[in-house]
């Protein structure tokens, strides 16, 4: 007996998501733009935009927890990488709702709720992304796309052990290095993209 299944990728979910990850991009690099003075984009952490302009970074994150939940929940996951994804999403959320500390001498407990939810989101969806490719491999499934989500899931990992890195060696440049590894965290929610078409229910 055989058994059909249906693809859970709903029409226009790729192209909205997409569309949210673009406006979260866009924001960020207008608060670069326009914060240039204020927040120094080679050492100053990209948290720090939130102190001169609260609601656009807060859309910013908003567009990033969506968007990437849009293409993260329409993915073929089993239990493993379900809870990685479930702390990717729980991360993201505290980094949004807990300021980070105003500088790095001043310590405060929604400052440490912040770097540890950023930690999380950092780690956790390149794990997830890892485990999803091994799991749509054993189903023989989309080679080349897995190759593509191995390769960015790496990368995603590798930026932020250096970003992770710049945390307890002042001289590496923080900033410069935590927006890479957001850079390489977005290119891998990207390339996950292709893979909601094999996620069944």
């Amino acid at each position: 007996m055989t058994t059909t299944s249906r693809t859970i990728t709903r029409p226009g979910t790729a192209p909205v998501a997409f569309t949210l990850l673009g406006l979260a991009t866009l924001l960020v690099g207008y608060l670069g733009f326009a914060y240039t003075v204020e927040v120094d984009p080679l050492w100053d952490p990209v948290s720090d935009y939130t102190f001169h302009s609260t609601a656009l970074f807060l859309i910013a994150q908003l567009c990033i927890l969506v968007g990437g939940g849009l293409i993260l929940t329409r993915l073929p996951v089993d239990r493993p990488a379900g809870i990685f994804l479930g702390l990717w999403a729980g991360g993201l959320a505290s980094v949004a709702v807990f300021p980070g500390n105003v500088s790095s001498t001043v310590s405060t407990v929604s400052g440490e709720i912040h770097r540890f939810g950023g930690a999380v989101f950092m780690t956790c969806l390149p794990v997830a992304a890892l485990r999803i490719a091994h799991v749509l491999a054993t189903a023989g499934r989309q080679v080349l796309s897995l190759r593509r989500v191995r390769w960015a899931a790496v990368a995603t990992l590798l930026t932020a052990a250096a970003f992770g890195l710049a945390q307890v060696i002042p001289a590496l440049p923080q900033g410069a290095l935590q927006r890479v590894a957001l850079i390489a965290h977005g290119l891998l929610l990207v390339s996950l993209a292709p893979l909601m078409r094999s996620a069944t229910r």
